[in-house]
């Protein structure tokens, strides 16, 4: 069945994202990216291009990220954060750290948007939240 062209733009512009912040991290520091993240969603008509609720475009993230290998929670996140904002949605990016096998540590990345969680709250339950970097933004 095809999708409506909304959902196929949605679709698009998430795996490009999903893919420039996978190679972005390769090469810069996770300020880097974000720097340069904000500067594309705050270009004029990025808002138009995302009108869709912040459930609808982390699922297509998340199919978004299925396709690009490497692409892991940080990734994920780094983008959707970019997404929803360039869609007008606050949103911020958490990074949470537990007690790993062995007593490693695991981090965990994830996006909060006015009460929307892209990870299930089961999934971060065990994560205590880093301090954020910087301030939310909108």
């Amino acid at each position: 069945m095809r999708r409506p062209p909304s959902e196929q733009r949605l679709a698009l512009l998430a795996a490009l994202l999903v893919a420039f912040v996978r190679l972005g991290l390769a090469v810069a520091s996770v300020r880097a990216v974000r720097r340069i993240l904000d500067r594309v969603v705050a270009r004029p008509g990025m808002g138009s291009l995302v009108r869709s609720a912040p459930d609808e475009v982390g699922l297509a993230m998340a199919r978004a990220a299925s396709a690009v290998p490497g692409a892991t929670c940080l990734v994920q996140s780094l983008a959707l954060e970019a997404l929803l904002r360039g869609g007008g949605h606050p949103a911020r990016l958490c990074v949470g750290f537990a007690r790993g096998v062995g007593h490693g540590l695991a981090g965990h990345a994830w996006v909060e948007s006015a009460g929307w969680m892209s990870a299930g709250a089961a999934e971060v339950a065990g994560y205590a939240r880093a301090r954020p970097a910087r301030a939310a933004r909108r």
